[in-house]
């Protein structure tokens, strides 16, 4: 008797599909977002409908006014399809990282450091691009100069698996590369005054 229920998946399915036009109608396209929802939990034999679900995802910015438009939606949207098929919700709404900004003098420090150290693995330096992760690193900034930046470890004998993908892999390789880039960067900076 499913027209006595209010059908907990049908309407968790219609937030995920509406969520996806936050990205693509309420942020302008000169900015940037990623909404994904990368959990929905309605746990429940397949003859019967749930009485609740839970949905889980992440949101990535670059610009805090995009976090602030996003999250007034996703609330917005989430309140009136549950008020649109008569049921109820909890909307927990964490602030997570905060957006990842470089200080541009201890970039530069960095990219001329790395530019000409001796390290003959760092063939490529890409300075000043725009990456997209949600890096709990990003708090440093707010207490000191910091500066986040990238070592490759890409594995050569196996195929090339994103991370949080359940593949992922390192080349081992990688991590004496970071320790020398990195050394390289602390020495420069403890000797740049003497």
């Amino acid at each position: 008797m499913p027209q006595t229920a209010i059908d907990s998946i049908l309407v968790g399915s219609e937030i995920v599909t509406t969520l996806q036009s936050i990205v693509s109608r309420r942020i302008g396209p000169f900015q940037s977002a990623a909404l994904s929802i990368g959990s929905f939990d309605g746990v429940g034999a397949s003859n019967v409908i749930s009485d609740s679900i839970i949905l889980r995802g992440t949101l990535r910015f670059i610009d805090n006014d995009v976090r602030d438009i996003a999250l007034v939606e996703i609330e917005r949207i989430v309140k009136g399809i549950c008020l649109a098929y008569g049921a109820s919700y909890e909307c927990n709404l964490e602030q997570g990282y905060p957006v990842t900004v470089n200080d541009e003098k201890l970039l530069e420090f960095i990219f001329e450091s790395l530019s000409t150290a001796d390290i003959p693995e760092v063939r490529e330096i890409v300075y000043g691009a725009i990456k997209e992760p949600s890096e709990d690193f990003s708090h440093y900034g707010h207490y000191r100069p910091a500066c986040y930046f990238f070592v490759g470890a890409r594995p050569e004998d196996k195929p090339d698996f994103p991370h949080h993908h359940p593949k992922f892999d390192i080349s081992e390789k990688a991590l004496l590369i970071a320790a020398k880039a990195i050394g390289t960067v602390v020495v420069d900076k403890l000797t740049e005054n003497k």
